[in-house]
């Protein structure tokens, strides 16, 4: 269940054989459904080379690095100070959170209810796992980055930090400046992975219909030593009553 939308997703993290869920009239993917008549959406990771078509579209591709043990970034620029987030910095980053995650569904035309992120944000804050770290241009908070510690990947089972999001003000600075500190703002990311031992994760979650900047992000974090572990495709189910509809009218 989507705590933010209560929509039932079902999620599918391994497909072996991976086909049988994404031909059409799967079979195997009908049977799942059968299981949970309540899903409204299917989430399905994918290797990174696999590309699907018709139904499916890609939702967000799942990038991680592994910070060296001497990794030491450029002092940031100028008029950017990086410190951790106090309580005094939790009503700006909550704004910050719900203000992602709303735009971010957004432009996969998903319309959010704020409130219902909100309550899933406040649950996030209140994390003793949750890190945040704030970013000052010119003595003025501008932006963020937040880190959840210990997460696990269900397929692999490696322990890794996700870098839940990270945020500049567009109001904030220039151009330039932004790119700046959104460049502090990893690098201080990937330190508190370091510091912690572990490989750090993001992802890049792609619009509908598809946005070539998307790509791009994708691109410079590559370009810049992330790999892409994998990716998440997107279905969206018709209700339990229109499958059955369906199926007797074929019958």
């Amino acid at each position: 269940m989507d705590p933010a939308t209560s929509q039932a997703i079902l999620a599918v993290d391994v497909a072996d054989p991976f086909d049988r869920f994404v031909a059409d009239g799967s079979t195997d993917l009908d049977d799942l459904l059968r299981e949970a008549p309540e899903c409204a959406i299917v989430m399905l990771r994918a290797d990174p080379g696999t590309v699907l078509t018709r139904e499916w579209r890609l939702h967000s591709t799942h990038l991680q690095l592994t910070p060296a043990p001497n990794f030491s970034p450029a002092p940031p620029s100028v008029g950017i100070f990086i410190r951790a987030a106090g309580p005094a910095d939790t009503p700006a980053i909550r704004h910050w959170l719900v203000k992602a995650i709303v735009e971010g569904e957004l432009a996969r035309g998903r319309h959010l209810d704020r409130p219902r992120v909100s309550g899933v944000v406040d649950g996030l804050l209140r994390s003793t796992r949750r890190s945040s770290f704030v970013i000052e241009i010119d003595g003025r908070a501008s932006g963020h980055v937040t880190l959840v510690d210990g997460e696990v990947d269900p397929v692999s089972g490696e322990y890794f930090v996700e870098l839940f999001d990270q945020l500049v003000e567009l109001e904030a600075a220039s151009l330039t400046t932004r790119h700046a500190a959104s460049a502090a703002l990893v690098d201080r990311a990937i330190v508190h992975a370091r510091d912690l031992g572990r490989p750090i994760r993001g992802n890049v979650v792609h619009s509908v219909p598809n946005d070539p900047h998307d790509d791009a992000v994708v691109d410079r974090l590559i370009e810049s030593g992330w790999t892409i572990q994998y990716r998440l495709w997107e279905r969206h189910i018709e209700s339990a009553e229109g499958r059955a509809d369906g199926q007797r009218a074929s019958t």
